[in-house]
């Protein structure tokens, strides 16, 4: 798993505390072991709380699971 935060999501404290909810949402999810995946955030992730991370992670990963 790779997680990417570009500057334009802001500050270097700002894309730390996007990489550290993100992992943490992560923990929740079950991810696919034979499967690789790279997260990039946008925006919007800035001002999502937690319950919306983890759908929106949840989301992404059951529709890579079905392709």
């Amino acid at each position: 798993m790779g997680l990417t935060v570009s500057k334009n999501i802001g500050s270097a404290v700002a894309r730390n505390r996007v990489k550290r909810r993100l992992r943490h949402i992560l923990r929740d999810v079950q991810l696919q072991p034979a499967m690789d995946y790279v997260i990039i955030a946008r925006k919007s992730i800035i001002d999502a709380d937690h319950s919306t991370l983890l759908e929106w992670m949840e989301r992404a990963v059951s529709e890579l699971a079905n392709v």
